[in-house]
């Protein structure tokens, strides 16, 4: 019987699935979370390690005006910070590999600072960004 350690399953190179991932955000605004997402993602996976990046200009919104105001040095920057970027190692797989990645960010901490007082007080948006990341990899052949 032959011991096959972590690593060695983990070895060569994994093709992207783009079709069964995604990579969403959300934000509580006001009463609710205000969501989007990213059309163009791409990801790889070799030898044990993550890295991927999401095109700023492909989020996707349920209003233009906010896209365009979300593309602006108020939030995302596009013009200086066209990717979002993320790299990470050590992950489980076999012939198929999912990845669920959740991260909590403070948007402010990014220079994404924008917001509106309220007239009861408080602020319209939270500084805190949830950030998911569902990838797909199939072993290359």
């Amino acid at each position: 019987m032959s011991v096959v350690s972590q690593q060695d399953r983990l070895a060569g190179a994994w093709n992207f699935s783009a079709v069964h991932s995604a990579i969403t955000f959300s934000v509580p605004y006001l009463v609710a979370s205000f969501r989007g997402s990213f059309e163009e993602v791409a990801a790889t996976f070799v030898d044990g390690k993550l890295s991927g990046a999401a095109r700023v200009s492909s989020v996707d919104v349920k209003d233009e005006n906010l896209a365009a105001h979300l593309m602006s040095a108020e939030f995302f920057d596009a013009d200086d910070h066209p990717e979002i970027t993320f790299t990470s190692e050590d992950f489980m797989g076999n012939t198929r590999l999912g990845f669920t990645l959740k991260a909590m960010i403070d948007r402010t901490a990014y220079g994404v600072s924008w917001n509106a007082d309220l007239p009861s007080g408080g602020r319209a948006l939270s500084d805190d960004v949830e950030l998911t990341a569902e990838l797909e990899f199939i072993r290359a052949a």
